[in-house]
């Protein structure tokens, strides 16, 4: 499996913060946080992780803007972003899909789909690098 990787997890809501972080946490994951958008692009910079989880309710640069920047720089498999986000619609999701990203989950997360999707990322993503 895809254990030991780092995933940065781009959220302003502390309790979504704790619950994603100690789920992955107890599967193996590495975990760092930013708690806004341009946080999560400075450190994406920085020190990219293997895979992204991303809100779009996000101060200072808001979740569409982030997924668009880090679209510019980063191949769509090699590190795969994953939006969680209260928004439910389904034109929010296809916009979301369109602008790069992997997978969309809504608030409250699944826990086991949420784990079952990030590793079927990080698998496809390891596939692709070898």
């Amino acid at each position: 499996m895809s254990k030991g990787k780092k995933v940065l997890i781009v959220d302003d809501d502390e309790a979504s913060l704790f619950i994603l972080t100690k789920m992955l946490n107890e599967n193996g994951y590495e975990v760092e946080v930013a708690n806004d958008g341009l946080t999560a692009l400075q450190y994406i910079d920085r020190e990219p992780p293997c895979l992204v989880l991303l809100d779009l309710g996000l101060p200072k640069v808001k979740g569409e803007e982030v997924l668009k920047r880090i679209r510019k720089k980063r191949d769509r498999v090699l590190l795969p972003i994953v939006v969680i986000t209260l928004k439910k619609d389904e034109d929010n999701v296809v916009e979301c899909l369109e602008m790069g990203a992997n997978d969309y989950l809504t608030k409250p997360v699944n826990v086991d789909i949420a784990l079952a999707r990030i590793e079927m990322h990080l698998e496809m993503s390891t596939l692709k690098q070898s």
